[in-house]
């Protein structure tokens, strides 16, 4: 009697069991049929095309997305690989600056990176003496601090002034873990190329931080029995070394981003002669600001921004040696929020200090330039979104202008 008792209870535990774990798997198979039918503009936020997180379906822009699932499937080994497998972009330059610049939709004026605006987490990077040596940035920022890059093609120029002419490209890092930890990764490969990198970060109460460092060694791929404009015959290289460190730090509503580089890479002078020499670039990038919300649809940003900029090298055949030194600050102050449910608002100011030096020229310069922006989102339909913007800047010497 126990026995049969025993295997009745058996059996209605077993078919019990089996009822809900199948009502579970069925429900499962519903939200992965669900999810699957979600594309990946619904499911992936960016910040670049209104300076607010949102959906790539309700961004104003053509705005593409690289994961950093993505960078890792791929084997990319720093910003140059990655934006050169991007559609309409590439990473060129010239002999005096190689892959120094982004090319955007074919809009390449000249040897400087003057059109494409590159940012570390929404904060600008430029420099003040309008060189825009980049290569640094192109070549040894550690892609391991990545979470994603926000790629927008067109003139954001309205939202973020200088050099977003032909388009924007805003680097995001990843968020801190809850557990502070880290790990270290070492490369060697072809041409005697060594790089090495130390990532990670972690929450401590309130303060959260996360973060990279790099050094590379790489002596590259040597071009022998090379005929210079001037006849004589060489060794063109193509080496680099140097490091780079990137942070991002939060601490309730403040945060700090900081970029800090020292490279240096062989290059073959304004004009093709030989034998090339060096460029050494130096950076130092601080960008401090705070967010504070005035209630559920309304939010204020103060961001102070440090950059200062440090190039050298020989200018020409007659080995002129050019060096520059720029100081680039940025006070920004924006504002954003819901004037209605299916009208928001962005507004805000900036106010810039540039100076430096330029040793060729034994030429200093000091200005500052003031600008106003603001941008209307109207939802006027489910599958229609109306927007518009403008700006006003007013340098110095100079009259203002929209």
């Amino acid at each position: 009697m126990i026995s049969k008792l025993c295997a009745t209870s058996v059996f209605i535990f077993l078919f019990v069991h089996s009822i809900f774990a199948h009502a579970a798997a069925q429900s499962a198979e519903a939200e992965i049929e669900q999810l699957l039918t979600l594309d990946f503009a619904t499911l992936t936020t960016v910040s670049i095309a209104s300076k607010k997180e949102e959906t790539i379906n309700d961004a104003a822009g053509i705005i593409s997305v690289v994961s950093a699932d993505e960078i890792k499937r791929y084997g990319y080994r720093n910003l140059r690989d990655i934006l050169d497998r991007q559609a309409h972009i590439q990473v060129t330059g010239s002999n005096l600056f190689p892959h120094d610049r982004v090319t955007m939709r074919g809009a390449a004026f000249s040897h400087t990176d003057n059109t494409v605006l590159l940012l570390l987490n929404g904060r600008p990077i430029r420099d003040a003496s309008g060189s825009s040596v980049t290569h640094d940035i192109y070549e040894a920022f550690p892609v391991e601090v990545i979470k994603q890059i926000e790629i927008v093609r067109g003139p954001g120029s309205v939202l973020y002034g200088t050099n977003a002419f032909a388009g924007a490209i805003n680097i995001v890092t990843k968020d801190a873990p809850d557990t502070p930890s880290g790990n270290v990764q070492l490369t060697y490969g072809s041409f005697d190329t060594k790089r090495g990198s130390l990532t990670g970060g972690g929450k401590l109460g309130d303060f959260e931080f996360f973060g990279s460092v790099k050094g590379m060694d790489i002596e590259g791929d040597d071009f022998n029995n090379i005929t210079d404009e001037a006849g004589n015959v060489g060794s063109y290289e193509t080496g680099s070394t140097g490091g780079q460190l990137v942070l991002n730090a939060k601490y309730k509503g403040f945060t700090l981003n900081a970029l800090v580089s020292d490279t240096t890479r062989d290059h073959a002078r304004s004009s093709f002669i030989l034998p090339s020499t060096d460029t050494n670039t130096k950076r130092e990038f601080f960008d401090l600001g705070y967010k504070h919300d005035w209630g559920d649809n309304w939010n204020s940003t103060l961001n102070v921004l440090f950059h200062r900029h440090r190039y050298g090298f020989f200018l020409n055949a007659s080995s002129v040696d050019q060096y520059g030194d720029s100081n680039h600050y940025l006070a920004e102050l924006s504002n954003r929020g819901q004037l209605t449910d299916d009208l928001s608002v962005l507004f805000g100011g900036t106010y810039s200090v540039q100076d430096g030096y330029i040793k060729t020229s034994d030429f200093r310069y000091d200005d500052y330039s003031l600008g106003l922006y603001g941008q209307l989102e109207y939802q006027m339909t489910d599958w229609l979104k109306l927007i518009g913007g403008g700006q006003f800047n007013r340098p110095e010497g100079l009259d203002g202008d929209y």
